[in-house]
């Protein structure tokens, strides 16, 4: 993953990858190697973290009530996501967002996590 990889967005001041299978934005500010390296290493952990975060959303929205969704269709539901990251004092962390998953027609979901999505700190829906 390299910089040239990215478009420069002007309004909002950030860098955008978008694939098939997600979009990694990243702010103007934060571009830099080190962030890169950990967008990186987010990209290719996504996968495997993929049941760890159905699992955080199922226990957050309790989607077996909300949504007629048990914990283990989940992942398939919930499509491609796009990945925020920040850095906040030093620290990396970010934001995934899923705007077109199957879960319902109206809410976007929003999961924020630390490390290389080692936490899942909270979650919003919102729509």
């Amino acid at each position: 993953m390299k910089k040239e990889d990215f478009i420069f967005n002007v309004g909002p001041k950030d860098y955008s990858l978008k694939t098939d299978d997600y979009e990694v934005i990243i702010d103007e500010k934060d571009m830099n190697d080190e962030m890169l390296r950990f967008a990186e290493s987010v990209i290719k952990a996504y996968p495997q973290k993929i049941v760890d975060i159905a699992h955080f959303i199922a226990e957050e929205l309790d989607t077996e009530t909300m949504f007629g969704v048990a914990e283990n269709e989940i992942p398939e539901k919930l499509n491609e996501p796009t990945i925020k990251i920040f850095c906040w004092n030093g620290n990396f962390s970010g934001v995934i967002t899923y705007c077109n998953h199957e879960l319902d027609e109206t809410h976007l979901i929003d999961v924020e996590f630390s490390d290389i999505l080692e936490e899942f700190c909270n979650i919003a829906l919102d729509g």
